[in-house]
C-alpha cells in the first residue's frame, strides 16, 4: 500500500510529462520515451521500492539504501528484459489516459519479482533459533571444516604471489565457488594476531580501508563463552562499486593449541549470506618474534553476472594480498 501510494502518483506525472516532450507515436518518439523511462523513471521507482519497503521494515535508510545498490543491479537487467518491449506497445497503441492502467496491471507481477529479489537472501537478524542452532553446533563444525580446508589449501595450485603473500585457489563442488588459501609471515606472535581481530577488533576499520564498520552482537538469552562472539561488519563498495558495500553478521570462535598455535574460525549467519566456513591459523615460527599466517577465504561473491569471472578470479587474489599487507603494516606498529 505504502508503495503505491508513493509510486501511483509519480506514475500519473511522469507519463504526461513524457507525451507533453515527446509528442507522437512514430517508432523514433517512442524509442526516445523508452530511453527515458530506461534512464529516469526506473532507478527512481526502484530506489522507492526499496526505501518504503525498508521503512516498513522499520530499517535505517542507510541499510535500505545499501540493500539498493547491492541488489538492483540484478533487478535492472530484469528490467531491460520486461519493461522496454512493455512500454513498446503501451506508448505505441494505447491512449496517454490508459497507459497508468496499462503499467499498474503489468506492476502487478513486477512487484512480485520485486518482492522475491529483496527477499530471496533472507535477513533473519541476531535473535530466534538461527543462533540457537548454531552456536551450541557450529564450533566444532566450524573447526572441522577450516581444518580440512586448510589441509587441502597447502597443495591447491599457486594463482598469484606478491609482497611476501602466496595466494593458491581451486574451485570447489561442494560449494560451487572458487576457494582461496593465502600464506604469509607476520611480524608478531600469535597471541598478539588473535587480539587484533578479538580485543581489538571493533578497530579493524583503521587500518582496514575496505572496512566501514565492526560490531558485537549482543544477544541477551545466549550465553556465549569469551571464546565465542557474534559480529557486525559492514564494507565499502569495491572494484569501481561493481561490488556494492554489504553487510554480514558472523559467528566467530577462537582456540589454541599446546604449541602455541591459535585458530580463528568465522561463517555467515545472517543476511546476504555470503560466508561458508573461513578460518585464519597464527603457528609461531623459531625466535618467537614472527608467526606464519594461514586463511581460507570461502565466500560465494556472486558477481558472475556482473563481472566476468576472468576479472573476478584476479581480483580477489589481489584484494586477499593488500588486505594481509593492510594487516602486516597494523601488527608492526
Amino acid at each position: 500500500l505504502l508503495v503505491g501510494l508513493v509510486q501511483g502518483n509519480l506514475y500519473h506525472h511522469w507519463y504526461h510529462w513524457l507525451d507533453k516532450w515527446y509528442p507522437g507515436k512514430d517508432p523514433r518518439t517512442v524509442l526516445k520515451k523508452i530511453l527515458a523511462d530506461e534512464a529516469i523513471a526506473s532507478p527512481t521507482f526502484g530506489v522507492s521500492f526499496f526505501l518504503a519497503s525498508g521503512t516498513l521494515e522499520m530499517k535505517p535508510l542507510l541499510v535500505s539504501l545499501r540493500e539498493f545498490a547491492y541488489k538492483y543491479p540484478r533487478v535492472y537487467l530484469m528490467d531491460l528484459c520486461i519493461w522496454p518491449p512493455t512500454m513498446y506497445l503501451n506508448f505505441l497503441f494505447v491512449p496517454g489516459q490508459y497507459r497508468v492502467l496499462v503499467v499498474n496491471c503489468a506492476n502487478i507481477l513486477w512487484t512480485a519479482f520485486l518482492s522475491f529479489v529483496k527477499h530471496a537472501q533472507h535477513e533473519v537478524g541476531p535473535t530466534g533459533l538461527v543462533f540457537e542452532e548454531l552456536v551450541p553446533f557450529g564450533r566444532e563444525r566450524l573447526f572441522g571444516e577450516v581444518d580440512r580446508l586448510l589441509a587441502e589449501g597447502e597443495t591447491w595450485p599457486v594463482v598469484s604471489r606478491s609482497h611476501g603473500v602466496v595466494v593458491r585457489s581451486r574451485f570447489s563442488q561442494e560449494y560451487r565457488r572458487s576457494l582461496y588459501f593465502a600464506k604469509a609471515v607476520m611480524p608478531a606472535k600469535p597471541k598478539q594476531m588473535l587480539d587484533v581481530f578479538w580485543k581489538d577488533g571493533l578497530d579493524i576499520p583503521k587500518w582496514n580501508p575496505t572496512a566501514l564498520a565492526v560490531e558485537v552482537v549482543k544477544v541477551d538469552f545466549l550465553d556465549l563463552d569469551d571464546q565465542t562472539r557474534i559480529t557486525w561488519q559492514s564494507t565499502k563498495a569495491q572494484v569501481a562499486g561493481l561490488i556494492g558495500s554489504r553487510d554480514f553478521v558472523n559467528l566467530n570462535f577462537w582456540r589454541s593449541s599446546g604449541e602455541g598455535t591459535i585458530d580463528i574460525v568465522y561463517s555467515n549467519a545472517t543476511w546476504p549470506g555470503m560466508n561458508g566456513a573461513s578460518g585464519m591459523r597464527f603457528s609461531p615460527l623459531p625466535g618467537g618474534k614472527e608467526c606464519t599466517m594461514t586463511w581460507v577465504f570461502n565466500a560465494n561473491m556472486d558477481f558472475s553476472a556482473f563481472i566476468p569471472n576472468g576479472i573476478l578470479t584476479r581480483v580477489i587474489p589481489s584484494s586477499l594480498i593488500d588486505y594481509l599487507g593492510h594487516l602486516r603494516k597494523n601488527v608492526s606498529r
